[in-house]
C-alpha cells in the first residue's frame, strides 16, 4: 500500500482540533476514537465482562492452547471478572481498567502479567461475530515487571535433567523425546490430539516422524515434520514397545509434573518453596545444548521445526544460563552424554536353598 504524506487543509486541522477538545477526559485518543467509529459500523453485541471472560477462555481450549496456558488466562481475568461483573465490556474506559488493575494486582508482576491477559481478551472481543468491542483500550496499558535473575533461568542443569530423567520408569522414553529431541509436550501427548505412538521413531534409521495431525507448526497445512541426524543420546534411552502403543502412558501434564520434581522444581503448586518450573523448560533445554554444541542454528531450527530465519534461533539461544551459569560447549558435551543408569546385577540361588554350597560361582544377570 503507497505511504500518504500531505498537508492537512485549514478545515482539517480545524476538524481535528475539535475532536480532540471533544475527547478530552474520556481517556480515549483519537485513533482509538477513530478506530471505535469504524466498528461502530455493525453492530456490537452488549456482553458483560464475567460472560465474555467465559467465552474468552473457552475459546483458547478450542484454539488448541495447552492446559497450563488456559489456566495463566483464567487465573488473571477471574478476578476482575469478580469486580467489574455485569459491566457491558465496551462500556470500560483503559482509566478504569487501569484503576481495577491496580487496585486488584498489588504486586507488578502480577498487574503487568494481567495486563497482557487483558489485552488478549479486548483484541479477541474485537474479532468476535458479532464484535463485543469497538476499541482495544489497553493500547499504552504497560506495567512493566523488573527483571529478576529467577525469571531469566529457562535451562535447566546436567545434573537436573539427570534427576529428572532418575526413576522416571515408564515415563523415561517420553521424556526423552522432549529433552534429546525438542519435541513439544502436546505433541508427545496433549489434550484432544492423538499421542505420539512407537511406530513414529525409527530406530534403526535414526528418525522421529511427528505427523500433521500432532505437528503444532504444520496442523493447518497438513505437514509432518521429520527429525533426523540428531546426536546420539536420545536413541539410548529408548526401548521400543509395540509399534501402535504411545509413547507416552500418561498425559503430557502427568510427564513434565514427574520430571519437574525430581529435578527440584515447583510445578502446579507443589512445593510452594521451591523454584518455579520455566515454561516449555525440556524444549528450551534441549534448543540451548544443541546449538551450543553444533554452532549450527539452522540445523537446530530444523529439529525444532521452526520456519523464518535461523539466525533468530541463534540470538535467543546463545548464552542462555542454567542456574550454574552460561551454557557452554563444554557442558553440552555433557548434556549429550548423559546415559540411563544400568540395573544393579541380581545374585541368583537354587530355588529352595539357604545358600550356595562352597566352591559354586554364583550368576550376575542383569535384568532385561
Amino acid at each position: 500500500m503507497p505511504r500518504i504524506n500531505r498537508a492537512l487543509t485549514p478545515e482539517e486541522k480545524a476538524d481535528a482540533r475539535s475532536a480532540i477538545a471533544l475527547l478530552e477526559g474520556t481517556e480515549i485518543s483519537l485513533m482509538e476514537a477513530a478506530r471505535r467509529a469504524v466498528k461502530g459500523q455493525r453492530a456490537l453485541r452488549r456482553a458483560e465482562f464475567a460472560t465474555a471472560v467465559d467465552e474468552f477462555v473457552l475459546s483458547r481450549i478450542h484454539a488448541g492452547l495447552r492446559r497450563s496456558s488456559v489456566d495463566w488466562y483464567d487465573e488473571r481475568l477471574r478476578p476482575l471478572a469478580d469486580s467489574f461483573g455485569a459491566r457491558i465490556v465496551d462500556t470500560i474506559s483503559r482509566a478504569e481498567l487501569k484503576e481495577q488493575l491496580e487496585a486488584t494486582f498489588p504486586t507488578l508482576p502480577a498487574r503487568a502479567a494481567a495486563a497482557r491477559a487483558c489485552r488478549a481478551l479486548w483484541r479477541w472481543g474485537m474479532r468476535a461475530e458479532p464484535a463485543i468491542a469497538g476499541a482495544d483500550i489497553t493500547i499504552g496499558l504497560q506495567f512493566k515487571a523488573a527483571a529478576s535473575n529467577q525469571a531469566m533461568v529457562k535451562v535447566l542443569t546436567v545434573e537436573q535433567c539427570r534427576a529428572g530423567l532418575a526413576g522416571s520408569g515408564t515415563h523415561t522414553a517420553a521424556l526423552a523425546a522432549m529433552l534429546f529431541a525438542g519435541v513439544r509436550p502436546e505433541e508427545v501427548a496433549g489434550p484432544q490430539k492423538d499421542w505420539l505412538r512407537w511406530e513414529h521413531f525409527n530406530v534403526a534409521e535414526k528418525y522421529v516422524r511427528i505427523p500433521a495431525e500432532i505437528n503444532k507448526t504444520g496442523r493447518k497445512r497438513g505437514q509432518a515434520r521429520v527429525i533426523e541426524g540428531l546426536p546420539p543420546t536420545l536413541w539410548k534411552w529408548l526401548k521400543p514397545g509395540a509399534l501402535t502403543a504411545s509413547l507416552a502412558p500418561c498425559s503430557a501434564i502427568g510427564l513434565v509434573h514427574g520430571f519437574a520434581k525430581r529435578a527440584g522444581y515447583r510445578h502446579r503448586g507443589r512445593p510452594a518453596d521451591a523454584p518455579r518450573w520455566p515454561q516449555d523448560a525440556l524444549r528450551h533445554t534441549f534448543a540451548t545444548y544443541a546449538l551450543a554444541l553444533t554452532k549450527d542454528p539452522g540445523q537446530v531450527a530444523l529439529w525444532l521445526g521452526h520456519e523464518g530465519n535461523p539466525r533468530m534461533l541463534y540470538v535467543h539461544y546463545r548464552g542462555e544460563r542454567t542456574a550454574d551459569g552460561p551454557v557452554t560447549e563444554a557442558q553440552a558435551k555433557k548434556f549429550f552424554a548423559l546415559r540411563p543408569e544400568k540395573a544393579p546385577a541380581r545374585q541368583l540361588r537354587p530355588h529352595g536353598a539357604v545358600g550356595l554350597p562352597q566352591g559354586i560361582a554364583q550368576v550376575a544377570v542383569t535384568p532385561p
